[in-house]
């Protein structure tokens, strides 16, 4: 099944890394806001229309491994991907060649490829000649997704609000622009895969992006701020890897708790 949640090694094309460079066609001077890691910033032409066939590539800077690419708030109906096989760009084996796309945000999965750089062709709007739009642009490799459905408690998006009492008597609010946090327990995990899972998310010294949604908002009654496909968020655990079995009977399974929280690295 597809809801339940994911998680990705950091992108490969992530701001922190100097060696990445970009380059698009058009909006050449906004494109680095596509690996940013926010939803409030974007890459945007000016003057564009469908017959443009509007490119962006993203060169690694090195070779790297990806297996899956996300392009989280967009406005493309028809784009392709392919990849840079040494001498000609060339499609993945599962290819990536969209032409009736509706959504906001698009998810591929492919063999994995080894490469150097990525190309991504915008050949139409979801309205016919608009300007073209994209947030982030994530090309990773997945680390592995959940058998089992944890429960998700304490999801918050915290702006860190300071109060100043003014002396008027009204109060001076301000705010950061914010982090996610969230926990994730299960009752008895008697899975293998996800424990290994588990195990390695603690073994990262790196931060790995989480997707809380999966890749399908449809198994929530309404779509809220953390659990949205355009929800991924850089993110470790930060307290420590208990592997209690349940009701100390070792046949049972283990009772993780993982308390995640986005970091800068």
């Amino acid at each position: 099944m597809s809801q339940q949640i994911r998680f990705f090694e950091k992108s490969k094309c992530d701001f922190s890394d100097t060696a990445v460079a970009l380059t698009a066609s058009q909006g050449n001077t906004y494109v680095s806001r596509i690996i940013d890691r926010s939803n409030m910033t974007a890459w945007l032409t000016t003057g564009s229309v469908d017959a443009d066939n509007t490119t962006i590539e993203v060169n690694f800077g090195d070779v790297k491994t990806i297996d899956s690419i996300l392009l989280l708030k967009h406005n493309f109906k028809s784009y392709k991907i392919e990849y840079w096989n040494g001498s000609a760009w060339v499609a993945f084996a599962t290819a990536i060649d969209e032409t009736t796309f509706t959504a906001a945000t698009s998810f591929h999965q492919f063999t994995a490829v080894d490469t150097l750089k990525v190309l991504l062709t915008i050949r139409g709007t979801q309205t016919a000649n608009g300007e073209k739009r994209l947030y982030q642009f994530v090309a990773t490799q997945q680390l592995g997704q959940f058998a089992s459905w944890p429960q998700i408690k304490r999801a918050s998006y915290s702006r860190n609000r300071v109060r100043a009492k003014m002396l008027s008597g009204k109060e001076s609010i301000r705010e950061q622009i914010g982090a996610f946090t969230a926990s994730l327990s299960v009752a008895y995990l008697r899975s293998d895969a996800d424990n290994l899972l588990i195990e390695a998310l603690y073994a990262s010294n790196h931060g790995f992006l989480t997707w809380l949604c999966g890749g399908s908002e449809t198994q929530f009654s309404s779509v809220r701020i953390g659990y949205r496909l355009e929800d991924l968020f850089l993110m470790k655990c930060a307290n420590e890897l208990v592997n209690d079995f349940y009701q100390a009977v070792y046949l049972n399974g283990t009772t993780p708790k993982i308390d995640l929280v986005e970091v800068v690295d």
